[in-house]
């Protein structure tokens, strides 16, 4: 695959011949088709497409969430990619065909904030309470806002919310509805006041209904 600095087809995509002509990200390119489409399904190929599989069923319904918390990572590619690429490589666990997520592996963010040194969650009433201490560091900033996201394990419903609280508030009660079911997943972030830097997500496990 080469990309055309100067583009001497102005603009055209498409095919031309064994040619195709393609851009991305205001980038042009060309490749050549290949004669044919090799398919021999080695157990290398096999482990990799069951990987892209997971990876896309898990992360897909968390897109919208992502354009946002990888934003600072879509460099030469989307945001969604650069969560794909990250978790495919750090994430999944097991050999083909029982590989699995390792959710304490997932990260929903990447970035350089610092998160609060303890952070519990605790299944309530009608909702979930998240509190963490000490609210700041000399690394972080006071007006960071929490980010909390949750995943239903049996029906994979999802649930995620940029909550605008602040860091200073050492506490947040969020009344998802996912708290009805048996057992969910969760994760929290925090976002830079700025709105342009990220934490890593950080799982804090699952919740069981009492």
């Amino acid at each position: 695959m080469g990309r055309l600095k100067k583009n001497i087809l102005d603009a055209a995509t498409g095919k031309i011949g064994n040619v195709v002509v393609y851009e991305m990200y205001g980038k042009t390119y060309i490749r050549s088709k290949p004669d044919s489409i090799k398919d021999k399904k080695s157990p290398a190929q096999l482990a990799q497409r069951r990987k892209m599989v997971l990876m896309i069923e898990f992360l897909r319904p968390f897109l919208r969430l992502i354009r946002l918390t990888y934003a600072h990572e879509a460099i030469g590619r989307s945001a969604y990619q650069a969560a794909q690429s990250y978790n495919l490589r750090n994430a999944i666990e097991g050999a083909y065909p029982n590989q699995v997520i390792s959710f304490k592996k997932v990260l929903f963010s990447v970035g350089s904030i610092i998160l609060p040194e303890t952070i519990t969650v605790t299944r309530k009433k009608d909702g979930l309470l998240f509190e963490w201490n000490p609210p700041y560091s000399p690394q972080s900033n006071n007006k960071d806002t929490l980010v909390v996201i949750a995943r239903e394990r049996e029906r994979h419903f999802v649930d995620y919310r940029l909550t605008g609280a602040q860091r200073s508030d050492k506490a947040y009660f969020w009344p998802t509805e996912l708290f009805t079911y048996e057992t969910i997943d969760v994760w929290i972030a925090f976002r830079s006041h700025q709105e342009d830097d990220m934490s890593d997500s950080l799982y804090l496990g699952s919740i069981e209904k009492t």
